[in-house]
C-alpha cells in the first residue's frame, strides 16, 4: 500500500510538474503619452476570459495557459488605449505593451485597439462584435482634418463602427495597422451584409477597395 501510494504521489509531483512548464508568464508594460493621471482600467484576455481591474500604472505580470496565439485589450475612461504584442506569446516572446494616448484626440470615446506584432491583425468574428457592442471598433483614417464626415454618424448607428483620424503623418508601422485593422472590419461587413453597406460608407478608409 506504501509503495503504491509512493508511485501515486511520484506521478502527481511529474504531471505538476509538466503543468507548470506549459505555463507562460506575460509582462504587461505601460507607456502613458498624456499627462492625464490614471485611475483605473481593465485589462482582458479574450481566450482564458480572464478581465483584470488595474488601479494604478503599474508593470504587472499574467499567467497564461501555454505558450500560443491570444488576443488582449485595455479600457479606460480616461485614455485610447493600444494594445501590442507578439503574433504568439513563449518565454521569449512574452511583452504585451499598452501605449495611452489622449482621449479628446479622437472622435468617438471609449476607444481601445489591440494590434499584433509583427504580424497580420486577425481578429475574431466573435471579437470585432463584441468591440461593436461596447463601441470600440473604428475605422482609423490619417488625414489632416480631425472632423467626423458627414452623415458618418448614420453609418455608425446602423453598423456599430466609428470613425478615428490618427495624425497627418504616417509612419510605415502604423499605416500597415491602419490598414490591416480596417480590412478585417471591411471582410466582416462583406462577410455579414454583403456588398451593399459599402455603399452606405460616407469615406473610404486605408484598405478599401
Amino acid at each position: 500500500m506504501k509503495k503504491l501510494t509512493l508511485i501515486l504521489i511520484v506521478i502527481f509531483n511529474i504531471n505538476s510538474t509538466i503543468a507548470s512548464e506549459k505555463k507562460i508568464v506575460a509582462n504587461v508594460i505601460f507607456k502613458n503619452f498624456t499627462n492625464e493621471k490614471f485611475t483605473s482600467g481593465e485589462f482582458k484576455i479574450f481566450e482564458t476570459g480572464e478581465t483584470f481591474q488595474i488601479n494604478f500604472m503599474e508593470n504587472f505580470t499574467v499567467e497564461l495557459p501555454e505558450k500560443g496565439k491570444y488576443q488582449f485589450s485595455f479600457y479606460s475612461n480616461e485614455y485610447i488605449s493600444y494594445v501590442y504584442y507578439p503574433v504568439k506569446i513563449t518565454e521569449k516572446k512574452n511583452i504585451i505593451t499598452i501605449r495611452l494616448t489622449e482621449l479628446k484626440s479622437s472622435n468617438f470615446k471609449y476607444e481601445n485597439l489591440s494590434f499584433y506584432d509583427y504580424a497580420d491583425l486577425k481578429m475574431s468574428d466573435q471579437v470585432i462584435l463584441e468591440k461593436i457592442n461596447n463601441k470600440k471598433l473604428n475605422f482609423i483614417i490619417h488625414g489632416i482634418n480631425n472632423n467626423t464626415p458627414e452623415n458618418y454618424s448614420e453609418f455608425m448607428e446602423k453598423f456599430g463602427i466609428g470613425f478615428k483620424t490618427e495624425n497627418c503623418i504616417v509612419d510605415p508601422i502604423s499605416f500597415k495597422k491602419a490598414t490591416e485593422n480596417n480590412k478585417r472590419i471591411i471582410e466582416y461587413l462583406n462577410k455579414t451584409y454583403g456588398n451593399d453597406w459599402k455603399n452606405e460608407l460616407p469615406i473610404k478608409p486605408f484598405g478599401f477597395k
